[in-house]
């Protein structure tokens, strides 16, 4: 049947419609707003919930002066949860693990959580979200950062002096109990453990105590020093009594008791030397091998108190470090691997039961704090080796030796330098004291060294060429003293000279570029001279451009070696010639010409050689040596040669300079001219047998001035003229056994290896290449 819709029905339906539906929008408006609220919510619980939880955990122990967490940080405050809807269900987010939510037990949301190990099976706590979404804090993770915070924490302390060893060893108790009742409260401390504490913190007055017997060990006469260095390697204790120091040295002092470092105490950069290293550096003395004021002995650092402080100082032998040495001298493969950090004890020392002591112990206990023990060991190590190799000298007198000191001040601009030092210093040290293991170990550091050198070497553009240049110098210095091979000293010079090459004169005019060139030119020309080959040396842009700058002036040497560059391309050429001759691949007209060219060649050196000498050296009465017959007691190897009239052996006098820069520049003209002159095969050679004869006796008896005026071990400045002088010399003769007894005694005076040798790799003996 058909129904009839009244029309006036419909338009009342839709006003009502079109009246509710901005009601209906509206409530589905509010109702997805709340759901972002409540999501929001939710969210900001999820972060907050587990920094609640470790806030109740495990607090580390808070020592006197250190701030509490719970009074430096304001209160976190509870967050309120927005109340649910009326009449709508809340859908809360899933924080619970899995195992927990189906058991419908409580969750503390932590993983492992604790339901899950009381019921063994904490292997199978897992969430629905993953942790980096949760932001949850796992409890493996939270009870190692705690134990790690607490021992750095108790290790801080312990170093500093500020508790005593009888409250961290209370403070594990109460760590241990603090797992079961979480506690904020920092620990009083009592005014009985306050004044222990004073009576333990004496880390700068132990410091101070080391440096200034370091000093006195540097500037005292020889025999007090043996006397000390052996009551210390015996391990017996050093009284005012006993003491072999006296008033008659430089500085007087008195010995005082001073800590002794436990061989537990261990830190955590085995690389940079730790705590081991600065147990080995107090337990071992190198001694003092030379009357010397600018030679230092760094093995055995112990100052003093004022002088009316009385007191000993307590040495462990040598013996006792052995394997704690060892331990802790670690090579670069074994720095891979960071140890834990364990407490250390300090030994306990007596309170001097004076107001004034206990005062400058509160004074200097923040002084104290800027001494990094860690670096302590090293830094003594590395003043050791350059108070020898580049002491503080007179430039004018002696010549400047601050290059190799110039560098260690920026090492830590370059990583391989850092490391070269350091490799430098130990095996140095432990060569010093006849280590092996701390020798071993400054000798697997040099291996790693060689290995970054050459990969700095292959990416030069990469690279800082100014510290690449430094470490083969320090190398250099390594070979002196350890000579790993017999051409390792060659290579490490040549390639130094190729890096100057690379770099241009104008790299090298001003600072420790400037002097890296100037003060290590000898050894550069000398290198040339040894290896025979022309090289850029001889150029005019290296003779005038590194000095235009002013940085420093040219001086009798700088104009000797002007003229002594240009020698290696006559050696050069005279060697092609000779080989050309030997293998008859020249002709006479040939042979005539080369040798016509070759003769005029050595005159022209011969005279410039002779010219500079009479402008430099004999016009100048100054400069003049004076002759005599006896330069001290001790005993000295004594020189004898023949008359040149009787050939009869005599004892001529021996040489004393003005200063060692006169005496090293005269000893470099004799050698570079016996160096030409052998290669010289004119009918009237510019000098004669008994000419190179007296030349080679002339730097024989110049020779005791300068091993005892020398400091430190700049004595390496006379090893290529003296080696010269044995080439001149014939074999099985007194002149030659007397250049060996001084290699000798250069080698057992000042420990340097190369020259237990007579160095046959620095020769300038004519060699066919």
């Amino acid at each position: 049947m058909d129904v009839d819709v009244d029309p006036g029905g419909f338009r009342i339906l839709s006003r009502l419609l079109s009246r509710t539906r901005p009601h209906l929008e509206q409530g589905v408006e509010e109702k997805a707003e709340n759901r972002e609220k409540r999501r929001k919510l939710t969210y900001i619980i999820d972060r907050v919930q587990p920094l609640r939880l470790a806030s109740f955990a495990e607090v580390p122990f808070q020592g006197p002066g250190m701030a509490s967490p719970a009074k430096s940080a304001p209160e976190e405050q509870p967050v309120a949860r927005v109340p649910s809807v009326a009449g709508k269900n809340k859908t809360r987010a899933k924080q619970s693990c899995i195992p927990c939510r189906t058991r419908k037990v409580k969750c503390d949301r932590i993983k492992p959580c604790h339901s899950c190990c009381v019921r063994g099976l904490p292997s199978e706590c897992e969430y629905v979200a993953s942790n980096e979404d949760r932001f949850l804090i796992t409890q493996a993770d939270a009870v190692a950062s705690l134990r790690k915070e607490v021992g750095m924490l108790k290790q801080q302390l312990a170093a500093l002096g500020h508790v005593p060893r009888s409250e961290l060893d209370a403070a594990d108790k109460d760590l241990s109990q603090t797992s079961k009742k979480p506690s904020l409260k920092r620990p009083q401390p009592s005014p009985s453990d306050h004044e222990h504490s004073l009576a333990n913190s004496v880390p700068y007055e132990k410091h101070a105590t080391l440096m200034r017997i370091f000093e006195t060990i540097a500037t005292a006469p020889e025999d007090i020093v043996a006397k000390t260095v052996a009551q210390i390697r015996k391990g017996t204790l050093l009284d005012d009594s006993s003491a072999p120091l006296s008033c008659s040295s430089k500085h007087p002092f008195s010995y005082v008791e001073s800590q002794s470092s436990s061989p537990e105490s261990s830190f955590s950069d085995p690389q940079s030397g730790d705590d081991e290293e600065y147990r080995q550096f107090k337990k071992h003395n190198p001694g003092l091998k030379r009357e010397s004021v600018d030679r230092a002995s760094t093995g055995e650092f112990s100052t003093s108190h004022p002088p009316n402080t009385p007191g000993s100082l307590v040495v462990r032998r040598k013996s006792e470090c052995g394997d704690a040495c060892l331990n802790t001298l670690n090579t670069p493969e074994s720095n891979k691997a960071t140890n834990g950090s364990q407490p250390s004890h300090e030994s306990e020392v007596p309170s001097q039961g004076h107001h004034a002591s206990q005062n400058r112990g509160r004074n200097e206990c923040s002084i104290m704090t800027t001494v990094s023990p860690k670096n302590f060991l090293m830094e003594g190590f590395l003043n050791h080796f350059l108070d020898d190799f580049s002491p503080n000298v007179d430039g004018k007198t002696i010549g400047t030796s601050q290059t190799i000191r110039a560098a260690a001040g920026i090492r830590m601009f370059s990583p391989v330098l850092s490391d070269a030092f350091k490799a430098v210093a130990l095996t140095y040290f432990g060569h010093e004291v006849a280590d092996q293991r701390i020798e071993r170990t400054g000798s697997q550091i040099h291996v790693s060294v060689l290995r970054k050198l050459q990969e700095a070497i292959n990416n030069m553009h990469q690279s800082n060429s100014q510290g690449i240049l430094l470490t083969v110098c320090l190398l250099m210095c390594f070979e002196t003293f350890r000579r790993t091979t017999s051409e390792s000293l060659v290579s490490h010079a040549y390639g130094a000279l190729k890096l100057l090459e690379y770099r241009g004169p104008q790299s090298h005019m001003f600072g420790l570029d400037h002097y890296c060139f100037a003060e290590l030119r000898p050894y550069w020309v000398a290198i040339t001279l040894i290896i025979r080959k022309p090289t850029f040396l001889a150029k005019e842009e290296w003779k005038t451009i590194p000095f235009s700058a002013g940085s420093s002036s040219k001086d009798m040497m700088h104009h000797l070696l002007d003229q002594v560059v240009d020698i290696p391309s006559y050696l050069a050429q005279f060697d092609r010639f000779m080989e050309g001759i030997n293998s008859g691949c020249l002709s006479n007209s040939e042979v005539a010409a080369t040798q016509r060219m070759l003769w005029s060649w050595v005159s022209d050196l011969d005279q410039r050689l002779r010219q500079w000498k009479k402008d430099w050296f004999d016009s100048v009465p100054s400069r003049q040596p004076t002759e005599v017959t006896k330069q001290g007691d001790d005993p000295f190897p004594v020189f004898r040669c023949r008359d040149p009239t009787t050939m009869d052996l005599i004892t001529p006098t021996t040489f004393v300079y003005p200063d060692l820069r006169i005496a090293h520049t005269i000893c470099v003209y004799y050698a570079s001219h016996l160096v030409l002159s052998a290669s010289d095969t004119r009918p009237s050679a510019s000098l004669q047998p008994s000419q190179q004869y007296e030349f080679a006796c002339n730097i024989c008896r110049s020779m005791e001035y300068f091993i005892r005026k020398a400091p430190g071990n700049l004595v390496n400045r006379m090893a290529f003229p003296l080696r010269v002088a044995f080439d001149v010399v014939m074999e099985s003769s007194v002149e030659r056994q007397f250049i060996i007894d001084i290699f000798r005694l250069v080698n057992d005076r000042n420990k340097l290896k190369l020259w237990g040798t007579t160095i046959p790799e620095i020769s300038s003996k004519n060699r066919l290449r």
